[in-house]
């Protein structure tokens, strides 16, 4: 499988293994998905270039691993090999092309809101800083003009002479 999908970009491989793993130790059932899985990969691929001849591989292999990781590694599957293969082979190559944008769109749309989180952050920092120096510096201030201050001696406040304080 590795090799069938080398081309793809390592973003896209871990969420394939994503749906791979749960399977694996499942018994029978889960071996029939992985087992579909695999030998599915090359028939699905030829399908997709003799559809798309102009995507790059690694967008042939990404399109032909999400459909059978959708049809063939559900329990129940979700359709046989006879019908997966001809749903494939029916599809135009403007739906495949449709499905494989709005596939590569969830990680545009993540990378996007991503930086959106770290704009927002790196904001929110700033604007914490900025308030811990302003009461730094209103802490300063008072410091220096209050004209009340806590005597431990005696346990009360107390008036400061201004002259005594500088």
């Amino acid at each position: 499988m590795g090799e069938a999908t080398s081309d793809m970009e390592p973003e896209d491989k871990v969420i394939l293994l994503a749906h791979l793993v749960p399977k694996f130790g499942k018994g029978a059932e889960g071996d029939r998905c992985l087992q579909d899985f695999v030998t599915g990969l090359e028939p699905t691929f030829a399908a997709i270039r003799a559809k798309c001849p102009s995507l790059p591989s690694a967008d042939v292999q990404l399109l032909g691993s999400e459909f059978l990781a959708a049809e063939v590694l559900v329990v129940p599957p979700a359709s046989s090999k006879v019908s997966f293969a001809a749903w494939v082979t029916e599809m135009s190559s403007e739906e495949m092309v449709d499905i494989l944008e709005q596939r590569k769109a969830f990680k545009l749309n993540s990378d996007k809101e991503l930086e959106m989180v770290r704009d927002f952050r790196r904001e929110e920092k700033e604007r914490r800083e900025k308030e811990i120096e302003e009461r730094k510096e209103q802490f300063e201030k008072a410091r220096k003009e209050r004209s009340m201050e806590f005597n431990p001696l005696t346990g009360k406040m107390e008036e400061v002479e201004m002259s005594a304080k500088k």
